[in-house]
């Protein structure tokens, strides 16, 4: 049995110190009661260095090597990126580029050399669809897994962003390039990818209604217009991209007003559900004065709800700004 654990975790010049520390999540969780700590190293260096000590006092030591390379990318930004390493018995090793390193520079090489004009947005739907044989492996807590299709999607998503913002020059995240959509599939063939343009997706998500009090899943669109329709009030509608409509009620009323907003980060789901119920609560309160925005994000809820099929547990955090590419914290109008 553990009694505690204490790790030493790497710090190197080319990254925040943050980082190492950062991606020994969900580690503390995973330990439950067992007390665990953390210092970083003195020097430079890629290991974790470990000590697990037990109930019965015995005191182990481990290092765990952390393989990564330091590189320039399509910017011209300096990084320290995880990699692939090859050791021989006891010998230090080489890097050893992996098929999931090889198909992210495939792909950000890809969309740097297409020439896109100098309007924007310059697409409707980036798609980039690829096909990988790797098992996810799920962990012992909450729906954590560890997922090189997830890795994939992120380290895709805001890259891609990333270039596009330098490349307007509006490195704030105002850039508005248009939808980018890296879809992650498994399949047991070889590593694969196909790049595309794309219409916008207009579909909508079909999904039977759920005991609104005790969802414990995102609700469709269609029952969050329901929701919306029920509580009441004065009709507001503005249209996103894809001339889906941005619905939202205004009761008026004697009290102090109030703007109850969500979904704008559309992969963020709780919230949607969340400002629902508390502008239910509140319509029942003699003089409530609000306006109710539950939805603002519709089509990147539309477009997190098509990532969930496949990889349901993820983040998605293609579905977190617009249909535009853009974030709406900072947009000036």
């Amino acid at each position: 049995m553990l009694a505690k654990v204490h790790i030493v975790f790497p710090i190197h010049s080319a990254c925040a110190e943050r980082r190492f520390r950062q991606e020994t999540y969900p580690l503390a969780a995973m330990l439950g009661s067992v007390p665990l700590t953390l210092e970083p190293a003195a020097t430079d260096g890629l290991n974790y260095n470990v000590t697990i000590t037990s109930t019965s006092g015995e005191v182990t030591q481990h290092i765990v090597f952390a393989p990564n390379r330091i590189h320039t990318d399509l910017t011209g930004t300096t990084y320290l990126s995880p990699t692939g390493w090859m050791r021989i018995g006891d010998s230090y090793g080489e890097r050893l580029e992996t098929d999931v390193e090889a198909l992210f520079a495939a792909v950000m090489q890809a969309i740097a050399e297409r020439e896109w004009g100098d309007l924007e947005p310059y697409f409707e739907e980036l798609n980039i669809r690829a096909s990988l044989p790797f098992v996810e492996r799920p962990l012992s807590v909450d729906e954590e897994v560890i997922s090189l299709q997830e890795a994939l999607h992120e380290d895709i998503f805001f890259s891609l962003s990333e270039f596009f913002q330098k490349r307007a020059g509006a490195e704030n995240r105002r850039a508005q390039p248009g939808q980018i959509v890296p879809e992650m599939v498994y399949d047991k063939s070889l590593p694969s990818v196909r790049i595309e343009l794309k219409p916008l997706d207009r579909n909508e998500a079909s999904c039977g209604f759920v005991p609104f009090g005790e969802a414990e899943a995102p609700i469709s669109p269609v029952q969050a217009r329901a929701e919306l329709s029920a509580i009441g009030g004065d009709t507001l509608i503005a249209r996103a991209r894809s001339g889906r409509s941005v619905d939202a009620r205004y009761k008026k009323g004697s009290d102090r007003p109030i703007f109850i907003s969500a979904g704008q980060h559309a992969n963020e789901t709780t919230g949607i559900v969340g400002a629902l119920r508390a502008a239910r609560k509140l319509s029942e309160q003699p003089g409530a004065h609000f306006v109710i925005s539950p939805l603002e994000n519709p089509d990147d809820y539309q477009l997190h709800w098509r990532l969930r099929r496949d990889n349901p547990r993820h983040q998605h955090h293609a579905a977190r700004f617009t249909a535009l590419g853009d974030y709406y914290v900072y947009r000036s109008a």
